[in-house]
């Protein structure tokens, strides 16, 4: 999966747990460990330039091989990813989805104790806009969907991406807030 890819995941993660309003309305789930899965597809080949028909037809078998494995691999389903966050009742309260990403926006579309909506949007060599939305299933789960759409070199990608939270326990352990 392309760096900024992970990036991106990063933050979808991170909004699941976090407002952007004035007067934040913090989603209704319990504090400490959660295990996160995400999952999902690419279309598109953002960081290949298009190739034509015509141009794939004059390549020589083994290039055109290559070329056509290489446009496959960059439509083809997401690895699924993992990762574990300790959430505190601070960070239910709190607007801060990725400090590393200075040049992305986050603009909260709805907000309530069972459901979010963030628009994104990020600046830069590549460019992404699109929509993320959380949902609370239960106080222990937590689902998101996510559709954002990148653009780098004047090509663009559309990746659509679905996830999962689930609470396993009020002590966070070594994993840090």
């Amino acid at each position: 999966m392309p760096v900024f890819h992970k990036i991106i995941l990063t933050v979808v993660l991170s909004c699941a747990f976090t407002t952007a309003q004035a007067d934040p309305v913090a989603l209704n789930v319990k504090t400490g460990l959660w295990e996160t899965k995400m999952e999902g597809t690419n279309h598109g080949a953002a960081f290949m330039p298009p190739i034509s028909e015509e141009d794939l037809a004059r390549m020589p078998a083994q290039q055109r091989t290559r070329i056509e494995a290489m446009i496959k691999a960059s439509s083809a389903n997401m690895t699924p990813s993992g990762n574990k966050l300790c959430v505190t009742e601070e960070k239910l309260k709190q607007f801060d989805p990725d400090s590393r990403r200075s040049n992305c926006t986050h603009v909260l579309m709805k907000s309530t104790p069972t459901e979010q909506q963030f628009k994104l949007e990020c600046s830069g060599a590549a460019t992404a806009n699109g929509v993320i939305k959380v949902n609370v299933v239960d106080r222990e789960n937590i689902s998101t969907d996510m559709v954002i759409h990148t653009t780098l070199r004047g090509h663009t990608t559309t990746m659509a991406a679905q996830g999962t939270a689930k609470w396993l326990s009020s002590d966070c352990g070594d994993v840090a807030p």
